[in-house]
């Protein structure tokens, strides 16, 4: 079988971030009824992005891909 590419997007909000400043995001995927990290083959399901915020206030999307057959 082949992989099937999975993506959750998670939309992260933002205050008080200087304009024109690169920042950078970052998450773990995790289990709400448990609390703990989703693990596909034993790892964590991590996403970084860096963005350079347009105002000081506002929302970005962060994407966790994984492949959704494990």
């Amino acid at each position: 079988m082949g992989k099937i590419k999975t993506v959750i997007v998670d939309t992260i909000s933002y205050f008080n971030l200087i304009v024109e400043k690169p920042c950078i995001i970052s998450g773990i995927l995790m289990d709400k009824a448990t609390g703990n990290p989703v693990l596909v083959n034993g790892k964590e399901i991590r996403a970084e992005r860096t963005f350079i915020p347009t105002t000081p206030n506002g929302t970005i999307n962060l994407e966790f891909i994984f492949d959704g057959e494990d």
